[in-house]
């Protein structure tokens, strides 16, 4: 018998003999493998994935100051764009 198979054998019968500790352990790594996946598919969403444009790197967002308003912004569309920039 291989000395994997061994190992193997004597930590199911471990597992058997204590399943207090078998079930804090599965619940240990389910927890640690779900949190791992949540947080990666953040990162991957947020940060890694390209954006679904031509030329992201070309994007802006303007937004227009309205006078005596100094804490309200409003977005700029581009037919304003246009009209003050000309």
């Amino acid at each position: 018998m291989s000395t994997a198979l061994r190992h193997l054998r004597h930590s199911l019968r471990l597992l058997r003999r204590y399943p207090g500790f078998a079930a804090i352990a599965i619940l240990t790594l389910a927890l640690g493998i779900g949190a791992n996946t949540a947080i990666f598919t953040v990162v991957h969403s947020t940060f890694l994935k390209a954006l679904p444009f031509a030329e992201p790197d070309q994007l802006l967002l303007m937004h227009l100051h309205p006078a005596g308003q100094p804490e309200t912004f409003v977005e700029l569309t581009y037919p304003d764009y246009r009209e003050r920039s000309e």
